[in-house]
């Protein structure tokens, strides 16, 4: 509630002092500052109205069937979970009102352990810690060779050298993977479904994640919920976080940028109809890096690398979880 502090706070994620809001907020102003906050060189700013954007939709058509296919492949069923987060309003009312975790099988192409019966989160002991820790760091590992392959699919990508394609990976894969997840969460309920079904405030009571951090977790899913977010928005949308360069040292990052503006005028283009909705897209990844979804992440498995010995078996998560977190 304080404002020094939310000030604080802008400027930790990016906030330009000099471009604090004044008079009207033009399209061309506000195209201008989000395309500063995401590294993109201002002369390639593009602030013509967005009806005359011109992209191949046959590219764009071709682009999105590939990555559908992935993202099917890993996650059957996905682009039902897209607009619509009501079709899990059951299973969030069955966790809230039991206070219970259902061990699911997520589907994902992994040696994940065996689907076990709904218990009472108060109950969990020192090994089902484990059980827990080692579902979702096998998920993780899941993850990012998912994410791999769906970024092989973007034309352009596989021409970069081969150690920018790895730190851009390791930068982005919790949001990549977040993204996809936010129509699974009840900001009300505070449930969350994925590689855990449960309550997400026994994350906190088990010292797995800060409340704070839930707490943010939970209102980012309300605000993308709230504009009922498409598949297809959420798959190009996966593509732009990985392919943003503030947050790694690049060899080539201005290859990089051009392979991203690709991927933000096809956006421009799926939301045509609607002139606000891209700016808001946009808007949502800024805000979106402010949860910090890697070093939360990074620091809650290098806890469970410090007891869970099958941390061992994943040695991509260690490289991840030393990326992030130098403590590790």
């Amino acid at each position: 509630m304080c404002s020094y502090c939310r000030y604080q706070r802008c400027v930790d994620v990016g906030m330009s002092k000099q471009a604090i809001k004044q008079g009207r907020y033009t399209h061309a102003r506000r195209a201008q500052y989000t395309k500063e906050i995401k590294g993109i060189p201002l002369a390639d700013v593009k602030t013509e109205a967005v009806d005359c954007i011109r992209v191949d939709e046959g590219q764009l058509n071709c682009l999105l069937n590939k990555l559908t296919e992935v993202q099917e492949k890993y996650i059957p069923g996905l682009r039902k979970r897209f607009p619509n987060p009501e079709v899990f309003h059951a299973t969030h009312k069955e966790i809230y009102d039991n206070q219970c975790i259902f061990r699911v099988d997520t589907n994902l192409p992994c040696q994940l352990p065996k689907c076990l019966p709904c218990e009472k989160v108060d109950s969990i002991n020192e090994d089902e810690k484990n059980i827990i820790s080692e579902i979702i760091t096998s998920g993780l590992d899941s993850l990012i060779r998912f994410q791999v392959e769906f970024v092989k699919c973007i034309p352009g990508f596989k021409e970069l050298c081969l150690a920018d394609q790895s730190e851009l990976l390791k930068a982005s894969f919790c949001e990549f993977g977040y993204i996809g997840d936010t129509c699974m969460f009840n900001p009300d309920m505070k449930v969350m479904l994925g590689l855990i079904n449960m309550p997400a405030d026994k994350l906190q009571m088990h010292d797995m994640c800060e409340p704070e951090f839930i707490d943010s977790m939970m209102e980012y899913a309300r605000k993308m919920q709230n504009m009922r977010l498409t598949f297809e928005e959420m798959t190009i949308l996966r593509g732009i976080i990985v392919l943003s360069t503030d947050r790694c040292e690049l060899q080539n990052p201005t290859k990089v940028e051009e392979i991203q503006w690709t991927l933000v005028q096809y956006l421009q283009f799926m939301t045509r109809h609607s002139k606000s909705r891209l700016w808001t897209l946009i808007g949502q990844l800024t805000s979106l890096r402010s949860l910090r979804l890697e070093q939360v992440v990074g620091k809650l498995l290098n806890n469970f690398k410090q007891t869970s010995p099958f941390m061992n078996s994943f040695p991509v998560i260690k490289e991840v979880i030393a990326s992030v977190d130098p403590n590790s």
